[in-house]
């Protein structure tokens, strides 16, 4: 862990005046710690080790901001639970099944809002801004932590910027990092990958949906049930895919033909994006409030951090 730092009071004066930080901040005692290969990534290959650390930094923050505040007001207690035993990829459909069950939603029932049931399940969500500057743009699209399970209170950020069922399915992604993976240890991070992404789709769009789309599964009928079921044409092609519903010839012309529309950018049916609400009520009961300056006073840590933790 990172230990307080012990300076000159003038000196901790003059690196909070740099830094933004109060100066309680840097003499708090120890700050959450996220080694290298803690956190859970969503995220382009070409992103940089410039980016991990900037989502470690928000993970951190939303961390320390929950232990704070949690000495004075109660999070809703945490009802997912983790998986111990190995299992193979398609037993994971059963998982997400349970964590329907968690989240109180219905096995074949869509799911309006993730992010407002994950939150009911005890899981806080933070979203940050994709871009520092014009030319610097975040190739992060979630990650998750859960310190010291399963009494901690589990984290997932995203980022913002992204579109509604991209987030949506980020979301659901990293809650199957939460589930599958703190005791688990798959051979590799691809293989943790593809395990979360068929928790997560699997968790929006469950496999007797898909068993049930209309034949041939034509880009007509994904759009369709693209909106109902708040998932991206792209993602429910592979969903098809991995259920044995189409062959690999039909994915590849469906991917095809989603290229030659311009799809891949820009989908039809837009899904709104859904924002988290559990943090800042958290904020409302611990201080008083949730406006950015008045909680960053209370955490010691500047008001931009402090708003992508509450907005």
């Amino acid at each position: 862990m990172l230990g307080a730092i012990s300076l000159d009071p003038s000196r901790l004066d003059e690196l909070a005046a740099a830094t933004g930080f109060s100066p309680d901040f840097f003499s708090r005692g120890p700050l959450p710690d996220l080694p290298e290969g803690s956190l859970r990534f969503r995220k382009k290959a070409r992103a940089t080790q410039r980016d991990d650390d900037r989502v470690r930094a928000v993970v951190r923050h939303t961390i320390e901001a929950v232990q704070l505040a949690s000495t004075v007001a109660s999070p809703p207690p945490v009802r997912i639970q983790s998986l111990h035993d190995d299992i193979p990829l398609n037993e994971i459909e059963t998982v997400a099944e349970s964590a329907r069950e968690w989240l109180g939603v219905g096995r074949m029932d869509p799911i309006a809002n993730i992010v407002r049931a994950v939150e009911r399940a005890g899981v806080v969500v933070v979203y940050a801004n994709a871009e520092v500057t014009s030319t610097d743009r975040l190739d992060h699209d979630g990650a998750a932590f859960w310190p010291d399970p399963p009494v901690g209170v589990p984290v997932i950020y995203a980022t913002r910027g992204r579109t509604g069922d991209r987030t949506r399915l980020t979301v659901a992604h990293e809650l199957g990092h939460l589930v599958l993976h703190q005791y688990r240890h798959p051979p590799s991070v691809q293989a943790a990958e593809e395990e979360a992404f068929r928790f997560g789709s699997s968790l929006i769009v469950p496999a007797d949906a898909i068993h049930s789309l209309r034949t041939p599964i034509t880009l007509k009928v994904l759009v369709e049930a693209k909106a109902r079921w708040g998932m991206s044409v792209q993602a429910l092609v592979k969903r098809c895919y991995d259920l044995n519903v189409i062959d690999k010839d039909r994915q590849t012309s469906l991917y095809k033909q989603i290229a030659s529309r311009g799809w891949r950018t820009a989908e039809p049916v837009e899904v709104p994006v859904e924002e988290p609400a559990l943090m800042r009520r958290l904020m409302e009961a611990a201080y008083g409030s949730s406006d950015p300056m008045r909680v960053g006073k209370k955490l010691g840590i500047p008001a931009i951090p402090t708003r992508d933790l509450v907005a």
